[in-house]
């Protein structure tokens, strides 16, 4: 099959661990043989999807479908690109767990990257200059080595911790450089593509009119450094389902979890 789709010689050739013998070592003597020329130049061979940190099988009933697990989240396309991240925090070769904590871990991981594209939409920052030639440096050498996605997005959270520092310290030119940076990593990945309201679920609505006023009132609160009820008003928030997040200038965002 692989020869007749892609020829007597092709590039990467993948599976699970569990195909490295005699499966892959009998294709490899077999199209050989039968081609007398060398057969794949790359094997990537991934490690066993786990359930709760025990492999998934039939036989012990915890055997999830990708339909299953998308079901969890109301919005279905949001979930696949969690389930995506989630896994790329693994390298491929080492065994992929899936437990609600690790999407949670996940869900987590990725809202902080969509906050800081929030944060560069909302500062109308513009992804027009150079990008960060050091951190592009850094997330290709870990991705030509052995496609390591783990460390690869560690250089996405750098990139991530880097523009923040930028929008504190209102360098302009630095986070231009560094949005343009981080959106070229994460569409390398495959991530980070949904709209960041949508995925952050930031309230458009006019029901949100309320936790509009209160948040307003909290900053004038902030203002007359009244902290007692600005701290009350965050409480009031936090129990509401509301995320606050303030910016150096004391204005204030604000999401639903």
């Amino acid at each position: 099959m692989s020869t007749d789709l892609l020829g007597h010689h092709f590039d990467i050739h993948g599976g699970g661990m569990d195909l490295i013998f005699p499966h892959h070592e009998n294709e490899i003597a077999q199209s050989e043989a039968a081609t007398d020329q060398s057969f794949v130049n790359v094997w990537m061979h991934n490690g066993y999807l786990e359930i709760n940190a025990e492999k998934m099988s039939k036989s012990l009933h915890n055997f999830l479908t990708i339909r299953e697990v998308l079901a969890k989240d109301s919005d279905t396309v949001r979930m696949g690109e969690i389930l995506r991240f989630m896994f790329l925090m693994s390298h491929y070769r080492s065994p992929l767990n899936y437990s609600d904590r690790s999407v949670e871990n996940a869900k987590s991981a990725l809202k902080r990257i969509y906050m800081a594209i929030e944060k560069a939409k909302q500062a109308k920052v513009q992804a027009d200059g150079p990008p960060d030639e050091a951190l592009i440096t850094r997330f290709q050498r870990v991705m030509d080595d052995d496609f390591n996605t783990s460390e690869g997005l560690a250089v996405v959270f750098d990139c991530v911790r880097d523009l923040n520092r930028a929008f504190e310290s209102k360098s302009s030119d630095a986070a231009s450089r560094l949005y343009r940076t981080l959106l070229e990593l994460t569409d390398v990945l495959g991530v980070a593509h949904l709209d960041s309201a949508r995925f952050l679920g930031v309230e458009q609505s006019v029901d949100a009119d309320g936790i509009k006023e209160l948040v307003l009132e909290r900053e004038q609160a902030r203002r007359d450094k009244q902290w007692a009820t600005a701290d009350r008003i965050r409480q009031h928030l936090t129990s509401l389902g509301v995320e606050l997040e303030d910016r150096p200038d004391g204005t204030s965002t604000w999401r639903k979890n």
